[in-house]
């Protein structure tokens, strides 16, 4: 059981580095700077974002030219939505 979860695990890191790498490739700093590649759950990616100005221009400028980036070089991933959310406080 523990590997299982293990692999799952590094599957997903692995995912996330992927999509982190095509986000600084393909988006820039401007981008990659605001946002922390979150979890993917049932095809929608969440990426993490510090406050909620930042989280309205994303949306506004960035949500569906993440979806067309991730859904072009990631398609086995599934992904068919993208979600900012602001991080949670520590």
């Amino acid at each position: 059981m523990q590997g299982a979860m293990g692999k799952v695990q590094t599957e997903s890191t692995a995912l996330q580095r992927r999509i982190e790498e095509l986000l600084k490739e393909y988006a820039g700093a401007e981008l990659i700077d605001s946002v922390a590649v979150g979890e993917l759950s049932k095809g929608m990616l969440t990426l993490y974002v510090a406050d909620a100005a930042v989280l309205y221009q994303l949306r506004l400028i960035w949500e569906q030219k993440v979806l067309q980036i991730v859904q072009a070089h990631l398609p086995a991933a599934g992904i068919y939505e993208i979600r900012f959310t602001t991080m949670m406080p520590r």
